[in-house]
């Protein structure tokens, strides 16, 4: 069995490994967060979350982590992502924290041999005061192929006051993937910075969709392949929205 979900170290590390462990979720910097969740190489038709917390008052971070493994009609989407995601800091501290996923998923039945893959981050940064640093980016790699970075706020700009800011980022165009063996990996590296300026800033992803990958199980006519990457982040969505209705927490 390959590594499932963890937060373990490098992307491009975890990505390339081939020992067998439990799935877990260690979050490192300014907050370190270790638990298990033994989800394993992901099934056909599974899905799962994990939840993680360190931290209080304006000095935490929290989230939730949703691993989703769908087959519908020939297709078979794959989605990870870092959702229902808040990172507070306050004082004159810079604080950053690493987030680094990784889940394996069983593919289904016979394939075309290349999966396209696109990462989505949403959410908002809430300012208190002007002078404040937030920026984050996502290295996102798919069976070893890198996704463009995805990154808001890379010059370090600071706030000219207290406001709430919409992220909005994407990869871009679908990236191809060759898919060898039954397994597919997705490995993500988010990285998070805030310096609150002596007040209190906040990052929040409450519906990031994050990593969605499409792959065709049986021949589609060319037209069919338009618009793959909008399948398959509606899919996901779609899915997540009745996981929701369904978790008991």
């Amino acid at each position: 069995m390959r590594k499932a979900l963890g937060i373990v170290g490098a992307v491009a590390a975890a990505a390339m490994a081939s020992s067998s462990f439990a799935a877990s979720v260690n979050i490192t910097g300014s907050h370190a967060v270790s638990q298990a969740d033994t989800i394993g190489v992901l099934a056909n038709g599974a899905w799962g979350f994990t939840n993680f917390s360190s931290g209080s008052g304006n000095n935490r971070v929290s989230g939730r982590v949703e691993y989703a493994n769908a087959v519908f009609n020939g297709v078979q989407r794959m989605g990870l992502t870092l959702t229902q995601f808040n990172f507070v800091g306050d004082g004159a501290t810079t604080r950053t924290v690493t987030v680094n996923l990784v889940q394996d998923f069983a593919i289904a039945g016979q394939n075309t041999g290349t999966a396209f893959a696109s990462q989505v981050v949403q959410g908002r940064v809430n300012f208190g005061a002007a002078g404040q640093l937030a920026q984050g980016t996502s290295l996102s790699t798919h069976e070893g192929v890198n996704l463009p970075l995805v990154g808001f706020n890379p010059n370090g700009v600071l706030s000219s006051g207290p406001i709430s800011t919409g992220i909005s980022r994407t990869s871009g165009n679908l990236q191809g993937v060759t898919v060898i063996g039954n397994v597919y990996r997705i490995a993500v590296q988010y990285t998070f910075t805030l310096n609150a300026a002596g007040n209190v800033v906040s990052i929040d992803l409450p519906q990031s969709l994050g990593d969605v990958a499409t792959l065709v199980l049986v021949p589609l006519p060319p037209a069919a392949w338009a618009g793959m990457a909008g399948l398959g982040l509606v899919a996901f969505a779609r899915h997540r929205r009745k996981k929701a209705t369904q978790a008991v927490e």
